[in-house]
C-alpha cells in the first residue's frame, strides 16, 4: 500500500513537471461529473492500453505521461507479482522458514550435517518476513531453526575439539 502512494505520488509529480505553467492559467473549469467520469484506477492503469487509456481521458497522451505512465505501470505489475496470488488480507506461510526449522532439527540429530542449510534459509526467512510481516509469517520458525542450526553447528566443533584433544 504504502509503494503505491509513493508510485502515485510520483507519478503525479511527473505529470505536473511535464506540462507547462501556462496550461494550468488558460485552462478552462472542469465540470465536476466529467472529473469523476475520467478517474483512472490503478487497476485502469495496469489492464488498459494506451490507446483505451486515452479513448477513456479523451485526450491523446504527450511524451512524458506516456514515459511516467508506462514506469507506473511496471512498478504496479511488480507489486501485483510480490503479492502473488494472496488476496489483500491473507498471510501465507514462508517455506524457507519451515525448511530452516526442519534442516535445524535434522542437524542436530545428524551432528551438524544440515545446520549450515538451516542457518542460510532461516536467515532468508528471517529478511523476507522483515521486509513484508503483514503477508508472511513463520518468523518463530525461522528464528528456531537458526538457533537449532547454530546449535548444532556449535555442537559439532565442540566434538571435533574434544575428539582431538582425546586423540
Amino acid at each position: 500500500m504504502k509503494t503505491t502512494v509513493q508510485l502515485l505520488s510520483v507519478f503525479i509529480c511527473i505529470f505536473i513537471f511535464t506540462t507547462s505553467s501556462s496550461a494550468f492559467v488558460h485552462a478552462p473549469k472542469v465540470n465536476s461529473a466529467v472529473e469523476q467520469s475520467q478517474t483512472i484506477t490503478n487497476n485502469d492503469l495496469v489492464d488498459l492500453s494506451r490507446k483505451e487509456l486515452e479513448t477513456k481521458m479523451g485526450r491523446k497522451l504527450k511524451f512524458g505521461e506516456r514515459i511516467a505512465i508506462g514506469i507506473v505501470k511496471r512498478k504496479l505489475k511488480q507489486e501485483r507479482k510480490r503479492a502473488g496470488n494472496n488476496e489483500p488480507g491473507e498471510v501465507k506461510m514462508d517455506g524457507l522458514g519451515i525448511a530452516g526449522f526442519v534442516c535445524g532439527v535434522v542437524g542436530i540429530f545428524t551432528f551438524g550435517l544440515l545446520s549450515i542449510l538451516a542457518i542460510v534459509f532461516s536467515a532468508i526467512a528471517l529478511g523476507r518476513i522483515n521486509r513484508d510481516p503483514e503477508r508472511i509469517r513463520g518468523k518463530g520458525l525461522a528464528i528456531a531453526g537458526l538457533v537449532l542450526g547454530v546449535l548444532s553447528v556449535l555442537l559439532l566443533t565442540t566434538l571435533i575439539v574434544v575428539g582431538l584433544l582425546i586423540l
